[in-house]
């Protein structure tokens, strides 16, 4: 067994496809099939399902992955070690966000963080709550930012701040917002966000999600839509969605522009940084919680 042939079977996963695994790993084809069969063949084991279409890891493959993976992790921080100094170590961190709130609070928070931590390596996926578990499962993030809406388990959470989710509406009516009664909605359309739709239903009386399922053709979920794309369809062609508030913290000319279009109701969440047991990590997650609390409470201040 060796190193290549642990990169190559995590290669062959995270594509599904052994040509697509070969070509990200700039060898032939043939060349990762042999090595894979070896590696096979030493272990006395079978880690994909070749008779299936995308390429699958058996169960026993998929135990032999989290492995090779927490393997190449600690292959990749030795070599970083090994090259830096330590008056000029760069240290990489793997970090997600929730893509509903990504766009509002990510670009302030790089901005300050990396003028203060130049020396750190962001790698940053805006992620849906799907995902975000997916990313757990596999290993592949060193901390997130997420909503209290998922389980998790065997993870350090610490409370970052409280979101406030509001129904926006854009409408071509003359009436004020607070003329309007959320019963008597006629609206062109109504678009979420799928990791929203839970707290849609939360937030909006009883008797109108029964209206609205009567009208089903206008109860429209986005699966993996960015949240901006969803406002800017209700801004184009009316309606309503729901939207984080933080969106009011980006400058005062969005603030004046959305702040009208939100009714006087809302569900709040808390938002958590979320993290696996690796103490190697610790002083980056530390940085990154400080800099979001200072920016979460200076905003809502």
């Amino acid at each position: 067994m060796n190193i290549n042939q642990l990169r190559y079977i995590i290669a062959i996963d995270k594509h599904k496809h052994f040509t697509r695994a070969a070509e990200n790993c700039d060898i032939a084809q043939s060349t990762l099939s042999r090595e894979v069969q070896k590696l096979e063949s030493e272990l006395e084991v079978m880690i994909f399902d070749r008779s299936r279409t995308p390429v699958l890891p058996t169960q026993k493959g998929k135990d032999l992955l989290k492995i090779a993976n927490n393997i190449l992790h600690k292959i990749e921080a030795f070599e970083i070690t090994a090259r830096s100094s330590k008056q000029n170590k760069i240290e990489s961190f793997n970090l997600g966000i929730w893509s509903c709130i990504s766009p509002y609070i990510l670009p302030v928070f790089l901005e300050k963080f990396m003028k203060k931590h130049s020396h750190i390596r962001l790698n940053i996926y805006e992620l849906s709550l799907q995902e975000i578990q997916e990313s757990w499962l596999n290993d592949s993030l060193d901390g997130c930012l997420v909503p209290d809406l998922i389980k998790k388990q065997g993870f350090y959470e610490s409370l970052i701040y409280e979101e406030e989710f509001m129904i926006y509406r854009k409408s071509s009516s003359k009436k004020k917002l607070e003329d309007i009664n959320i019963n008597s909605f006629k609206s062109p359309g109504t678009i979420i966000q799928n990791d929203l739709r839970f707290i849609f239903e939360k937030l909006i009386p009883d008797e109108f999600l029964s209206e609205i399922k009567l009208r089903n053709q206008h109860l429209h979920t986005y699966q993996k839509s960015s949240i901006e794309t969803i406002r800017k369809i209700v801004d184009y062609s009316g309606g309503m969605t729901l939207l984080p508030k933080s969106i009011l913290n980006n400058n005062e000319n969005i603030k004046s522009n959305i702040s009208k279009h939100f009714l006087n109701f809302s569900y709040k969440t808390n938002i958590n940084f979320v993290s696996p047991r690796v103490f190697e990590k610790k002083e980056i997650i530390n940085l990154i919680k400080i800099e979001f609390k200072g920016l979460m409470k200076n905003i809502h201040h």
